[in-house]
């Protein structure tokens, strides 16, 4: 069975002390892991369907993705201030240059 709570006995029976403590009776417990159960089966079926495997791996494949950016923000965050600083540099070379067009055209020298 695809479901991971039906996998675990403890958990089985907390949902049924819980319902029982509702008053909701053991119908509606049924009914509700029952539903559960195929809502599970369906994503692991599209999951399957879309290459990716089952919920484990897809799990798995978050777990990873979470680990990759976390090694890599800290290289993101340099880059940025890098680019950062390059961009004030090149606005400064381009206020230099309208400064110097400025003053080219004072002295009466053409473009």
């Amino acid at each position: 069975m695809a479901c991971s709570l039906l996998d675990q006995p403890g958990m089985m029976w907390l949902a049924v002390g819980a319902a029982s403590e509702r008053g909701s009776g053991m119908e509606h417990l049924l009914l509700e892991l029952a539903s559960i159960t195929r809502f599970t089966n369906e994503l692991e079926q599209r999951l399957a369907g879309a290459g990716l495997g089952s919920l484990g791996r897809v799990r798995e494949l978050h777990r990873s993705v979470e680990e990759l950016l976390a090694a890599v923000s800290p290289d993101v965050t340099r880059a940025r201030a890098t680019v950062a600083e390059l961009v004030a540099s090149l606005r400064g070379m381009e206020d230099a240059l309208a400064s110097l067009r400025r003053l080219k055209n004072e002295l009466g020298h053409a473009s």
